[in-house]
């Protein structure tokens, strides 16, 4: 049965975290990445100075020419506080999660930005004078009310990140196709459908999320983002693969979770660097995915949550270099011979299923380094 919207318990993020945290905004993650950043602006500033991050206007007004960072966060904005112009240095600045309705064009003065986090405002436009801003390359717009992709954006030629997840945006222009060095695209938990096209344009893209999209068919020319390393596209209402995905020769990490897929394309089984596949919520034809898994020699993470598995077919012993699988929620009854012998093991998850208690004690024996949970 499907559950749609919702993702399933959390193994996303428990299985695979180094793969899927950069697609996400959190306050600290947003810091912590601009700290690398040292324009040189001619005069020395020590490393700590840079580093520090202002929590509080007034303060940071004390010594514009000093401030580099600014976290305004939380702080029930209700609009853009003109002042933080005057931080003519300013390379981050953070106003998620406050009240602000729109964001005065002054901002476009803070041309050191490199970067700005919106995310949980209630924004539906953005100012033209955001491409002054010719130094940013991280935006995060997410969870505001944009129903329309912002105009502004697409000329905005600077961009790497840029996250536009929980809104309400329902189509993409083609003129996105037009960013040159974005590298990673959260446009999740929107209503676009059906795939957006001018996405199969950018061709610098590494990380694209399409998550909770009615998109519903994945076009071949999927084959065109040939630097993908990440492609998550659950709840997606997809029911086929097509068989160009293999041609992602650098994909590492895709999720297809919460669809309603029952096979695989062969072609997958030529792919040599995919080490993360996620297909929780999913009726899977056993016997022919387990051969196709097996052949991908570099899979090292399998989650398959509830998929009405009834059994393991013995090719899973091709699963050489497995090192977890999460299979919560099914409806296994015995595990094969063959499984036993995946040495390589170190986490398996079998919550919630039909196994003996021998099998499960013989299980924590044969893998004595391996963390196994069940009921």
């Amino acid at each position: 049965m499907h559950h749609k919207g919702v993702q399933s318990p959390s193994y996303m993020s428990r299985l695979f975290p180094v793969l899927f945290c950069v697609l996400f905004s959190g306050a600290n993650a947003f810091q912590h990445s601009l700290l690398a950043q040292q324009p040189n602006f001619g005069v020395y500033v020590p490393k700590e100075t840079r580093a520090f991050v202002y929590t509080d206007l007034e303060k940071a007004l004390e010594e514009p020419n000093l401030v580099f960072r600014l976290d305004l966060s939380g702080q029930g904005l209700t609009e853009f506080p003109e002042e933080i112009v005057q931080l003519k240095r300013l390379e981050m600045l953070d106003l998620s999660d406050n009240k602000l309705t729109e964001l005065d064009g002054s901002i476009g003065q803070l041309t050191m930005l490199n970067a700005l986090s919106l995310g949980n405002n209630q924004l539906t436009e953005l100012p033209k004078e955001m491409t002054q801003l010719s130094r940013l390359t991280e935006l995060y717009l997410n969870r505001n009310k944009f129903a329309y992709f912002p105009e502004v954006l697409p000329q905005m030629k600077s961009l790497r990140i840029l996250n536009l997840s929980f809104n309400v945006l329902f189509k993409v222009p083609d003129e996105l196709g037009e960013m040159p060095i974005l590298a990673d695209l959260n446009i999740a938990y929107n209503n676009i459908r059906p795939f957006p096209m001018a996405v199969l344009k950018i061709s610098s893209l590494r990380y694209l999320r399409l998550d909770n999209n009615p998109v519903r068919v994945i076009p071949a020319e999927i084959s065109n983002l040939w630097n993908l390393v990440n492609l998550s596209l659950f709840n997606t209402e997809i029911k086929s693969v097509p068989p160009q995905i293999a041609k992602l020769t650098n994909l590492k990490s895709l999720a297809l979770s919460n669809n309603e897929l029952t096979s695989l394309p062969r072609e997958l089984a030529s792919m040599e660097r995919l080490e993360y596949i996620d297909l929780n919520y999913t009726q899977m034809e056993v016997h022919s995915t387990f051969e196709i898994l097996g052949a991908i020699r570099t899979l090292k993470y399998i989650s398959m949550d509830h998929c009405e598995l009834g059994l393991l077919p013995r090719s899973v012993s091709k699963l050489i270099n497995l090192r977890e699988i999460s299979l919560i929620g099914n409806e296994l009854q015995e595990l094969p011979e063959e499984f036993y012998a995946l040495k390589r093991v170190r986490k398996v998850f079998l919550n919630q299923n039909n196994l003996p208690p021998e099998d499960l004690k013989r299980l924590k024996a044969s893998w004595s380094r391996c963390e196994v949970s069940y009921d």
